[in-house]
């Protein structure tokens, strides 16, 4: 199945004193590219939330950024393929998060 995948990677980080969360560790490999790297069979994988170096991916953001997930999503889904079957949507916090 052709499946494209978006990672929404924009929060403000209010509970964490605006530390950058999806560039947090663990295991020695940030959370985003964890994310990521689960969408590894995609056509497309999107990021949405500000750019970060480092990453093959196609960068958008949602129109008023902060505004939260539904918009990131729309902003997401407006830049998906038009050929993919499916789309697998990703929070960019997740650490356990993996390929299956």
């Amino acid at each position: 199945m052709r499946y494209a995948g978006i990672v929404v990677a924009g929060g403000s980080a209010r509970r964490l004193s605006g530390v950058d969360k999806p560039a947090l560790s663990v295991g020695g490999k940030p959370l985003l590219a964890r994310a990521i790297h689960a969408l590894g069979g995609a056509e497309r994988v999107i990021v949405v939330g500000p750019r970060r170096p480092g990453f093959d991916v196609v960068w958008t953001r949602e129109p008023v950024p902060g505004t939260g997930p539904v918009a990131a999503l729309a902003a997401g889904l407006a830049v998906v393929p038009d050929d993919v079957e499916a789309v697998a949507v990703l929070a960019a916090d997740l650490p356990g998060v993996r390929r299956s």
